[in-house]
């Protein structure tokens, strides 16, 4: 019952930290669109809705990592903070089906994918705008800098990015992530 209880902890505190990033990171690209891009709410939609796409594709193909993928398509190689390059990291580059995981691997796999969840999410945004808008390492590296600065304006709290997004472009992010 203790080793079930640590997967299912490790998969909710996955599905909490995705949430919350998710709202954090596609409000903040939201905002900066619109303010920096001149977008409007369809543009950005659209942008929600590609960024989507690619997470899905992403999903599909076990060989490859959206860091890996954002870094193939921008030239812009993602990191978590920690100094790590995804290109170390098992979990983000193998295909398990190849050889499964034990129950301890699959649970310390989870937590540590954690960590990575947000510039998986920036990975998509940039992707989208790359394949949308023909955007290179310069321009995804100036919104991805304008995202930060949104993120600090609105001290990094998911509600307030959410409100903020609504009131500035009419979108309600979690709404749109979430749509099909």
């Amino acid at each position: 019952m203790a080793r079930k209880n640590a997967y299912q902890r490790a998969v909710d505190a996955f599905h909490a930290e995705s949430r919350k990033q998710c709202t954090l990171l596609f409000g903040a690209a939201s905002i900066a669109l619109y303010r920096h891009w001149g977008m409007k709410k369809l543009a950005i939609v659209r942008i929600i809705r590609v960024a989507k796409e690619a997470w899905n594709e992403c999903a599909e193909d076990t060989t490859i990592s959206m860091i890996q993928m954002c870094e193939e398509e921008t030239g812009i190689e993602l990191q978590n903070g920690s100094g790590k390059s995804w290109r170390e990291l098992l979990y983000l580059n193998d295909d398990f089906r190849n050889h499964p995981l034990t129950y301890e691997q699959a649970v310390v796999m989870r937590q540590n994918q954690v960590k990575w969840i947000a510039p998986q999410i920036i990975g998509s945004i940039l992707i989208a705008m790359h394949r949308k808008h023909g955007f290179g390492y310069d321009r995804c590296a100036r919104l991805y800098q304008q995202m930060q600065d949104i993120e600090a304006e609105f001290r990094y709290k998911p509600d307030r990015i959410k409100n903020a997004c609504i009131a500035e472009t009419g979108i309600n992010v979690f709404e749109e992530v979430r749509a099909e």
